[in-house]
């Protein structure tokens, strides 16, 4: 009868160093994952904290600097999404599948270093050992509970599968936020243009004179809806908004631009604008009484203003040619 006995140890067993060096090293790259996820550094101060508490207490260094690892992903995860927490399985999983593979290649490696020794028969129940028992609950590697192959890799392709769903959700985590700030860029820029737009007949009747008398079309053309511009372009015989002011424009004598702003800018009347219920204003500017006359066009035609949505201003929503 024959048994296994174990060859020499071999110095620096980079198995049991991976097993010993393992815990530590998988909260350190946890926490560099989350450190560049979240783009906060702080925690690190805790970890360094509770790592110089435990020195001054003689804990191990190892052991130290593990906990104050552990310690920094807390705080990192306390405040993180919920898909911060696939991370989190993902570094067990692949920590335990690294423990058990260890586990596996050491076994391997005590296998091939055993010799078969004949043994008297007398002796084979003095040498013989128990076979050892776990408790149920135990993990594969702990409790002398044995690890089996299939242990190894589903801790390996779970942990993978972690990473992946963890890296997903997390891009599109990101993307959610980008299309918020987006949008919130989007309110704020409306809101501040709305600021511009004309609040009344009276702005109104500036921002046209003003186009036309320094030939700026695009003073009067920004406040115009697409439908609006369109009416107006057509009214004008010209292709777009912007020639239609340029056609008005044409009628302003040479040099005659500060005299005829200043002809029409009291134009209007109390007959020339009417204030309807639901918030809407229309203005006509037909028939301006410029002073001195013949300055410049004075049948602009009737615009009609809308409410913007924010910013206290308004749109010209419709337009219609002097009869």
């Amino acid at each position: 009868m024959v048994i296994m006995r174990r060859g020499p140890g071999r110095a620096g067993d980079p198995v049991q160093g991976v097993r010993e060096w393992g815990p530590l090293l998988a909260a350190v790259v946890l926490g560099v994952v989350l450190w560049q996820l979240s783009g906060n550094a702080w925690p690190w101060l805790y970890a360094v904290g509770v790592l110089a508490v435990l020195a001054l207490l003689g804990i191990n260094r190892r052991v130290a600097g593990t906990v104050g690892a552990v310690v920094a992903d807390l705080v990192w995860l306390v405040a993180w999404p919920w898909w911060g927490w696939l991370f989190v399985g993902a570094a067990v999983a692949l920590g335990l599948g690294v423990r058990w593979l260890a586990i596996e290649l050491r076994g391997r490696r005590r296998a091939s270093g055993r010799q078969l020794v004949p043994i008297s028969r007398e002796l084979a129940a003095e040498v013989t050992t128990p076979i050892p028992r776990y408790l149920p609950w135990a993990l594969p590697g702990w409790r002398g509970r044995p690890v089996r192959r299939w242990h190894t890799v589903t801790a390996l392709v779970l942990g993978a599968a972690l990473l992946a769903g963890g890296l997903v959700a997390w891009r599109l985590d990101v993307a959610a936020q980008e299309r918020r700030r987006q949008a919130d860029l989007d309110a704020a820029h409306a809101e501040a243009f709305n600021r511009i737009l004309p609040s009344d007949s009276g702005d109104l009747l500036h921002y046209w004179l003003r186009a036309i008398a320094e030939r700026h079309p695009q003073y009067a053309c920004f406040m115009m809806t697409p439908p609006a511009g369109r009416d107006f372009a057509e009214a004008m015989g010209a292709d777009s908004c912007e020639h239609g002011v340029d056609a008005l424009a044409r009628q302003v004598p040479n040099g005659g631009g500060v005299a005829y702003y200043n002809s029409a800018y009291l134009a209007l009347s109390g007959e020339n604008v009417t204030y309807l219920s639901t918030g809407r204003i229309v203005v006509d500017m037909c028939n301006l009484e410029l002073d001195p006359p013949g300055t410049g066009p004075d049948d602009l035609g009737v615009f009609t203003m809308d409410p913007a949505s924010s910013g206290g201003g308004r749109w010209v929503t419709a337009y219609m040619k002097c009869l």
